[in-house]
């Protein structure tokens, strides 16, 4: 039995959207949200969700101020959706 969430409507189209453009999403449903994304470096080969050491880091222009890429938070907001750390490697996203 796979540990995978079903999913669906906008939680897919962001998830699919985010993995088309090279971001290191998952989907654990051992983990909180509806899927998950791996922070920076995680993966050599794929774009993290943001440093979350960076949280509180104005003069960081790339990553709001929970650490989350700014790129990031503009695809989830599309689909009604938003993020928070897990731990420091990985972020659930979840509904609004």
């Amino acid at each position: 039995m796979s540990s995978e969430r079903i999913l669906k409507g906008n939680v897919s189209a962001a998830y699919s959207e985010l993995e088309m453009k090279g971001y290191a999403v998952v989907n654990h449903g051992h983990h909180s949200g509806e899927f998950q994304i791996l922070c920076d470096g995680a993966y050599p080969d794929k774009k993290g969700v943001g440093d979350y050491w960076q949280r509180g880091n104005t003069r960081n222009k790339k990553v709001d101020d929970f650490g989350i890429n700014k790129k990031v938070v503009k695809i989830l907001n599309k689909y009604g959706l938003w993020s928070e750390w897990i731990n420091a490697e990985i972020a659930a996203i979840h509904k609004n």
